[in-house]
């Protein structure tokens, strides 16, 4: 609720006039000179009230005209979307769609989403966020520690690689899997809900890698290797729902 403001009111032009009429009167010595002095001083009061009713119109346009003329610009709103218009060329067919730039930094300008289980940057059409806090939820088993080396020996801060703040980092544990296994959790509900996906995800030959990759680990004859990385990437996504070229 606003805030109650006081006013006081301004006198009406009878009691200013009959104020100052009596004011001019009271220095009168009679009845004659009061005749003689009440007519002029009403012209007087009557030039004197145009030019400060004047003056006063003139005040309050100037100031309406600066306030109009110093009124900031209105701030664009900080949803922009990122890179409109990007096509790509898919099979000798070109398609429209968007992509986050070609750095973590061009993509963090132009206000995509970082996604820590694919490591990429989406434009927000293109962010799952519903499947990215389910996955993330899967504890004890998401939940890495960050690397600048393979050799695993200099930790790299976790909030850096959450906020995608990075160009390649190395993953402890089986971050690998899990990042084969989320999407395919993001591919299905992208399907669900009619989403966009992303060439990452439409790439049969990286479903081809992540599944012999399973396979592997899961032969014991097999030794398990948790040397991984992690590139913080900006792929291009398609504007038509899964991905269909129409």
């Amino acid at each position: 609720m606003a805030p109650k403001h006081s006013y006081s009111q301004v006198s009406q032009t009878s009691d200013v006039k009959s104020s100052i009429e009596e004011e001019l009167d009271e220095s009168d010595n009679g009845p004659e000179s009061g005749r003689k002095s009440r007519f002029p001083s009403s012209i007087f009061f009557t030039i004197l009230l145009n030019g400060l009713s004047l003056v006063f119109g003139i005040g309050i346009g100037a100031s309406i005209v600066a306030i109009i003329t110093h009124r900031p610009a209105p701030q664009q709103p900080n949803n922009a979307k990122p890179v409109a218009g990007t096509v790509a060329m898919i099979d000798g067919i070109e398609a429209p769609g968007t992509q986050c730039g070609d750095t973590w930094q061009e993509a963090k300008a132009l206000g995509c989403h970082f996604d820590v289980m694919a490591s990429r940057w989406y434009a927000p059409e293109c962010f799952d966020q519903t499947a990215l806090e389910g996955m993330l939820d899967e504890q004890p088993y998401v939940n890495f520690t960050w690397y600048e080396d393979k050799e695993h020996t200099r930790v790299y801060p976790s909030e850096l690689v959450l906020r995608g703040e990075f160009d390649k980092v190395y993953p402890s544990g089986d971050y690998h899997i899990y990042h084969c296994l989320y999407l395919w959790r993001r591919l299905h509900h992208a399907v669900i809900k009619n989403k966009p996906v992303d060439e990452d995800l439409l790439e049969y030959g990286h479903t081809l890698h992540c599944t012999r990759m399973i396979m592997q680990w899961m032969d014991p004859s097999i030794p398990r290797t948790t040397i991984s990385s992690a590139t913080s990437g900006t792929p291009f996504c398609r504007s038509s729902r899964l991905g269909l070229m129409v």
